[in-house]
């Protein structure tokens, strides 16, 4: 099973060939995309997902392989924890590039900054070449919502501008669920079968201004030396 990704869709079609022909598949997408759901913590979401499975699970195996790729990953670690008060059997859990184990800085969480930074990340990938909105913002060429708005509108079709706002509404929210997580060094840890590749770019969460990219060992079960997604390719 995938989780989604940091924007809520799905993800995992690039991981397809290198399993096994006969396995099952989910990919989780957020309902947010879709519809409006009031979870208002990573572990309330991680619940949420949890019965929805269940509700659609009808008998079949209840064991799981759980899977979560960077800002969701500790999603799918609180949904390997909670899955021990459910009827499923989380068989292990494999984080790829997991965020950092700390928050944010207050100055990348700025609402409209964030929104301008995700504007530019989906639209470079439309439009071949980054409005460059964030800057707009910090230079005050952008004051509040209603300029960043217009100025999405002004560089692809409205209806187009619609959607890419939902995807936007929904990373925002994701992104604030993550900063509800409990960081202590007490907390419920994950004690079964973990599997974890840590990206060779670590300066990605050092731009994204990330207080540290530490990640204390056994807090999701991992132990050093981390292998990296560079030294598994072929």
């Amino acid at each position: 099973m995938f989780v989604h990704g940091g924007v809520g869709t799905p993800v995992g079609a690039s991981f397809l060939p290198q399993l096994p022909k006969d396995t099952p598949i989910v990919a989780l997408q957020a309902p947010e995309l879709t519809d409006y759901h009031p979870t208002r913590s990573i572990f309330e979401r991680a619940i949420l997902y949890r019965d929805a499975l269940f509700s659609e699970w009808d008998g079949r195996n209840p064991s799981i392989h759980l899977v979560g790729l960077s800002f969701e990953d500790p999603l799918a670690f609180e949904f390997a924890i909670c899955m021990k008060c459910s009827v499923f059997n989380c068989d292990s859990l494999t984080l790829i590039d997991p965020v950092p184990y700390c928050h944010q800085s207050e100055e990348r969480r700025n609402n409209l900054l964030m929104r301008a930074g995700y504007y530019d990340m989906f639209m470079e990938d439309v439009l071949g070449g980054m409005p460059n909105l964030g800057l707009a913002v910090t230079s005050l060429d952008i004051l509040c919502m209603g300029d960043l708005e217009k100025h999405v509108c002004s560089l692809v079709p409205e209806s187009f501008a619609r959607e890419l706002s939902l995807i936007v509404d929904c990373s925002v929210k994701l992104v604030a669920e993550l900063s509800t997580r409990d960081l202590s060094l007490e907390r419920e840890r994950y004690t079964g079968t973990v599997t974890f590749f840590k990206a060779d770019e670590p300066e990605f969460f050092e731009r994204l201004k990330f207080d540290d990219c530490y990640h204390p060992d056994g807090i999701y079960g991992w132990s050093r030396p981390f292998p990296t997604l560079r030294s598994l390719s072929p």
